[in-house]
């Protein structure tokens, strides 16, 4: 078995930890991470991984874990704290954030933001990789789904050890974050003008 896999991976059902053997952790691991024919690794199709070599590939997939989430699982949830990033391999997810409601009430309700499958080649989480913080927003299971998890620890020891590695990953992370901020600032424009004629029109 390759070395530095956490074999404490979990099936996780309805909330209950249910503990796998390592003969079934490692075998989820390798059938998610498969070679092609050719050698090609599965992680080379994601943006996260986007300039590293098959032999940099090769070290992260030594040291992945692979969690297995049912239907309606919370991967993430938000407003806890976090120290993982995960690559969707297979299935599909949900993510959701806390909506307060303007009735005057305190409650709030989830509003799904979006649904992404593992065609789209996503991964979520990074912003844990640069400090231990709240997660913004929810992410559920919506089909069984595998997921390929790395610890901010083990990001630093491979960045320590690869300095290069470390440098693709963290600027892969970094386009990922300046490009969702540009699409928020969109969205804030938009909702800002919305509301501005909305006044004007009363």
């Amino acid at each position: 078995m390759s070395p530095g896999i956490n074999y404490k991976l979990i099936d996780r059902r309805q909330g209950d930890r249910r503990k796998k053997t390592e003969i079934d952790i490692e075998i989820d691991r390798r059938n998610q991470l498969r070679r092609s024919s050719e050698g090609v690794s599965p992680l080379a199709r994601y943006r996260l991984f986007k300039g590293l070599s098959s032999e940099q590939l090769q070290v992260i997939e030594d040291v992945m874990r692979v969690g297995n989430y049912k239907k309606g699982d919370h991967i993430i949830v938000e407003g806890e704290e976090g120290d993982e990033m995960y690559v969707l391999l297979k299935g599909s997810i949900e993510i959701s954030a806390r909506m307060t409601l303007s009735n005057g009430s305190s409650g709030s309700r989830d509003k799904s933001l979006k649904q992404l499958h593992d065609n789209y080649n996503i991964f979520f989480g990074e912003m844990s990789m640069f400090g231990k913080e709240q997660r913004s927003a929810t992410v559920s299971a919506i089909t069984d789904c595998y997921l390929g998890i790395l610890t901010k620890e083990q990001v630093d020891t491979l960045s320590k050890n690869d300095p290069s590695l470390g440098y693709h990953l963290f600027r892969n992370m970094g386009e990922k974050i300046a490009t969702t901020l540009r699409w928020a600032n969109r969205d804030i424009l938009k909702l800002t003008t919305a509301f501005v004629l909305a006044l004007e029109g009363k």
